[in-house]
């Protein structure tokens, strides 16, 4: 089975029936479609994130390939340089997916995500599931978040490898 590294830059989170969807643009994926990127709280677009709380995030996508597994990575970009931050659950298959993962096969990534208060101001923050070449990143941001109390999200998606 081929390996995936999948990306997703959000700090714009959501995963409930009220979560409005979050504007991206998909950059081109080629192992799989990110189809929406659900943030809560995030009444209003752009999002507004708060440093202090945590959110929500539902990453709806169909895998073009096959993985037995899918772990999480959350780094921010500091002066173009990526620093980790821990995340409560980093297995994605704890997190909404139902591993191994399936070609053809549509999945929710779902996931709590902290916005730490010692997290640097205006970091645009990457999510990465490493078994599915997904990355969101701001090249290919289509609608950034605003800054609200120095906690910044730019979230959008491109493929990776």
């Amino acid at each position: 089975m081929r390996s995936l590294a999948a990306a997703f830059l959000l700090l714009a989170l959501g995963a409930s029936a009220l979560a409005n969807p979050v504007h991206f643009k998909d950059c081109g994926s080629q192992v799989g479609v990110v189809k929406e990127v659900n943030v809560n709280p995030c009444s209003t677009q752009p999002c507004q994130l708060h440093k202090g709380q945590s959110y929500s995030v539902n990453v709806t996508f169909t895998s073009n390939t096959q993985s037995q597994s899918s772990k999480a990575v959350v780094h921010g970009i500091v002066l173009g340089v990526p620093v980790p931050f821990p995340i409560p659950e980093p297995d994605g298959c704890k997190s909404g997916i139902s591993c191994p993962i399936q070609k053809d096969k549509s999945y929710n990534y779902v996931n709590k995500l902290p916005v730490k208060s010692e997290y640097p101001s205006k970091t645009p923050h990457v999510i990465e599931l490493p078994a599915l070449h997904f990355t969101v990143l701001p090249s290919c941001v289509k609608r950034r978040q605003k800054e609200r109390s120095s906690a910044s999200v730019y979230p959008s998606v491109r493929a990776e490898g």
